[in-house]
């Protein structure tokens, strides 16, 4: 994960936690952007 936009502000503290109208900017290799999704989802 980069960072969660929040009310037009990009957080990348890696300790901030994701809310239901944040909007997360994810870089990585398709295997991980998947991982990460699987992770998001089933939470």
């Amino acid at each position: 994960m980069i960072g969660v936009s929040r009310g037009g502000t990009i957080r990348t503290d890696e300790r901030t936690t994701i809310e239901t109208d944040d909007k997360v900017i994810v870089a990585g290799s398709d295997d991980a952007i998947q991982e990460f999704e699987r992770t998001v989802t089933s939470s």
